[in-house]
């Protein structure tokens, strides 16, 4: 097991690491485009002022037999350019007349030379300069005062090159006599990049040494302070709640010392009132366990949906209820419940109820579920006890929402292209009121489209009272839906509708649980 400090020092050495290596690359990739351009500029610079002055001493000496002149002009003139690896010689024509690599001792003797192929020779025909490059492409040159354009053969039509491509030779004709075609070579080039790249891998060195130094005092400070917490938390754990910590760093970490301070004295606080904790019955706390652990503990998440949902209870133990089933791959199934009253026996008929619900809703469709889930619930509670339902169903593949009514509070769907929010009254009757619901509830479409927003709710929310004689009712509800369903996620919606109502509430004890899900469809 490494400790803080080590790994601290391990991120922060491989993050320098990485940082060094990358600008090295990019410093040392950059460099060399740049040499490469650089070197394009000076060949083709030694081509215009030396073409005209290689033609002429072929024609002073070379014409004339005295050979061993005109073989010095010309190491002379490629010793001033280490890029330049060869001289060649054209007649207008296409005949090789010299050639630097080939007739260096003596003159060629053989056959005419004769350059045949199109691209060379039409280069070498050229008035104006030419490059080919590494690629094979050739393009031709002309020269104003705003510097290098580049040009088809004819001279008019601009082409696109890029001067830190790596070129072939360099041709630029003397006059209708002769052409000069100079060989181009990189050699110098790799050695400057090596030298570049070696000091660039010993600045790197010299950057890591310096950022593991840098490191370990950087670790070292952090895992003091972080050692003197966890000695606390330990004292702490065994009831010394009078201990605090003495973090003085100027940051965070003494930000995090005076919270642990904070805690530990709230800790001890809430020790001394333990005993009024103890006076909470196990009734409740195992009715409220129950109720918590049947609510979804994770909602879907569905790239065509956002979801969010919660329940206010009124007393420890709630009568509302709601869950999210995904029965097959594109079905969801889901559900909001209200059973009458609050306290324990609400809370142990909604668990009833959400496990009926859990197994019908993936045996059968949900209006058969409803039919069989009213008939237990009717069979298994009190006759005073029933419950409202809305059940709907998401298709994701069909994109199609589908909704069943027992008694319960009317959806409000916001239309994001009419700006408007609809109430869809399903109807029906709450569980366990009669044997058989069968002829009173009915399945139904519910138009939801791309930005539309639906609200299931418990009568909690438009029955919230902030006196004795006024509610917040439907009116202010759909109000606070339209107001709020253009915004970004079901989670900020939620909330927002929410917040409205207790602040409507203020301090007025509440009444009933207030349950919501929100649905805001994406795609």
């Amino acid at each position: 097991m490494f400790s803080l400090r080590q790994k601290l020092i391990v991120a922060i050495t491989l993050l320098i690491v990485l940082i060094l290596g990358t600008a090295a690359l990019l410093f040392v990739r950059e460099k060399e485009q740049g040499l490469v351009e650089d070197t394009f500029y000076s060949v083709s610079t030694f081509a215009d002022i030396r073409t005209s002055s290689i033609v002429e001493q072929y024609q002073q000496f070379w014409l004339q037999k005295n050979y061993t002149n005109f073989y010095q002009r010309i190491q002379e003139a490629q010793a001033t350019l280490d890029a330049v690896r060869s001289i060649r010689l054209y007649s207008y024509s296409g005949e090789l007349l010299y050639d630097s690599e080939v007739d260096r001792d003596k003159p060629y003797a053989g056959a005419p030379r004769i350059e045949r192929g199109a691209p060379l020779l039409s280069q070498i025909q050229s008035k104006l300069p030419s490059i080919q490059n590494k690629g094979e492409k050739v393009v031709y040159m002309k020269r104003d005062s705003r510097g290098i354009s580049f040009v088809d053969k004819g001279g008019t039509t601009p082409v696109a090159f890029d001067a830190k491509d790596r070129l072939k030779f360099v041709a630029n004709a003397a006059d209708n006599q002769y052409s000069v075609v100079y060989g181009i070579t990189y050699d110098s080039l790799g050695s400057r990049i090596a030298d570049i790249r070696n000091r660039m891998i010993v600045l790197a060195l010299f950057g890591i040494l310096l950022g593991i130094g840098f490191a370990w005092f950087f670790a070292s400070r952090i895992s003091g302070s972080i050692n003197q917490l966890v000695s606390g938390a330990a004292i702490i754990a065994k009831g010394d709640f009078t201990y605090r910590t003495d973090i003085h760093t100027g940051d965070e970490l003494e930000v995090l010392g005076s919270a642990f301070n904070a805690m530990a004295e709230e800790v001890d606080k809430r020790t001394k009132n333990m005993v009024y904790q103890e006076r909470v019955t196990k009734e409740l706390e195992l009715a409220a366990k129950i109720q918590t652990e049947i609510l979804p503990r994770k909602l879907p998440s569905l790239a065509s949906l956002d979801i969010s949902a919660g329940i206010i209870p009124a007393e420890e133990v709630g009568g509302d209820a709601y869950d999210f089933l995904e029965v097959e791959k594109t079905r969801l199934v889901f559900y909001l419940g209200d059973v009458t009253g609050h306290g324990v026996p609400a809370g142990i008929m909604v668990s009833v109820a959400n496990a009926i619900l859990y197994y019908l809703s993936h045996k059968m469709p949900i209006l058969q579920a409803m039919i069989e889930a009213n008939g237990v619930v009717k069979a298994k509670s009190a006759n005073n006890m029933f419950m409202t339902l809305a059940m709907l169903q998401w298709d994701d593949a069909a994109k199609k929402l589908t909704y069943v009514n027992a008694g319960h509070e009317p959806l409000l769907v916001y239309s994001a292209a009419k700006k408007l929010v609809d109430e869809v009254h399903g109807g029906g009757m709450a569980l366990g009121m009669i044997p058989d619901n069968s002829k009173v509830i009915k399945e139904m479409s519910v138009g939801f489209e791309v930005g539309d927003c639906l609200v299931i709710y418990s009568d909690g929310l438009p029955e919230c009272w902030k006196d004795e004689k006024e509610n917040f009712g439907m009116g202010r509800l759909k109000k606070a839906v339209a107001d709020y369903a253009s915004l970004p996620s079901a989670l900020s919606i939620r909330n927002a509708i929410l917040s409205e109502i207790k602040q409507f509430a203020g301090t007025y004890k509440q009444m009933d649980d207030m349950t919501i899900v929100v649905i805001k469809r994406k795609v």
